[in-house]
């Protein structure tokens, strides 16, 4: 199966940029249309259901990081602590349980990890209805830590860790790969790794996004597919499909961006959408401009 692109930011992606452009448009513009969007669970920039109900009316799958922690606690024994914490800021999304949704740890590169952690984290997180997720510096020669302790924690989860973990390598650093070939530890195949931060980033002044690959399309299933925010009045906008998104405001009459909307209904109608900018072909004009040869 194909491998997908897909991006992981610290900023929204509905974030409005000095261009005029929020930064999924300006992200698909530059590089092309994101299979997934990573987000933290976490912290002053941490995902909104808002800003979930706006990837989803883009048809856009969300990876959730759990990045509030520090080496300290990696490093140490007991990571339920650390997986409640995830499982809380989850729920508090409304991201359902039992459903094969990963929570994401984030292990910075250079740090020293505790296999013992990963797998109190990891059983913390199956007992809860959550799919444990570790991304960690895959490159033996440079961090020697993360392949000694992914290693022990395969060694003790056994195919819990082959078949209910999903690893994301953030090494080598290959821009778009043609084969997927990331580094992983020793106990483990490329097969085994299902994500890979091998790309650059995509930087608009001060604001900048990190290009990701999945290894084919069966990895969106451990990912969250946001639920549709209702708007006011509990009906859903049938040119966009959704609540009153910026492209089309419902009653706001006139066209440009926001063309006269159309008569709602109690739920949203099937998607179509244009295939090469996400945005429901109804609306018209492919916000990339003209396919090349029109």
């Amino acid at each position: 199966m194909a491998i997908l692109y897909g991006i992981n930011s610290t900023e929204a992606a509905n974030t409005k940029l000095p261009n005029g452009a929020d930064l999924f448009t300006s992200v698909m513009r530059q590089s092309g249309f994101p299979a997934f969007w990573g987000r933290s669970l976490s912290g002053d920039n941490k995902i909104t259901k808002e800003e979930g109900a706006y990837l989803k009316s883009k048809n856009c799958k969300v990876a959730l990081i759990f990045d509030e922690l520090t080496e300290s606690q990696v490093s140490s024994k007991n990571g339920s602590g650390d997986a409640m914490r995830a499982i809380d800021a989850a729920q508090a999304l409304d991201v359902p349980a039992n459903q094969n949704i990963a929570l994401f740890a984030d292990i910075k590169n250079d740090w020293n990890v505790n296999h013992d952690w990963m797998v109190s984290y990891a059983n913390t997180l199956l007992d809860n209805g959550y799919i444990p997720g570790f991304i960690g510096n895959t490159d033996a020669s440079a961090n020697y830590n993360f392949d000694i302790q992914c290693n022990k924690y395969v060694q003790s989860m056994q195919e819990i860790a082959r078949d209910s973990t999903v690893y994301w390598a953030t090494a080598p650093k290959l821009g778009e790969p043609g084969e997927w070939t990331p580094y992983c530890p020793s106990t483990l195949a490329p097969e085994h790794i299902s994500m890979w931060r091998s790309g650059g980033n995509v930087t608009f002044g001060d604001y900048t996004a990190t290009v990701n690959y999945s290894r084919d399309e069966s990895v969106m299933d451990f990912m969250w597919d946001a639920a549709a925010v209702t708007p006011m009045g509990g009906t859903f906008c049938d040119r966009c499909h959704g609540g009153g998104c910026s492209h089309c405001k419902p009653g706001s009459g006139g066209g440009g961006n926001n063309p006269p909307a159309y008569p709602g209904s109690s739920t949203p109608p099937a998607i179509t959408r244009c295939t090469r900018c996400g945005v429901p072909s109804c609306s018209g004009t492919c916000v990339i401009g003209p396919t090349p040869g029109d």
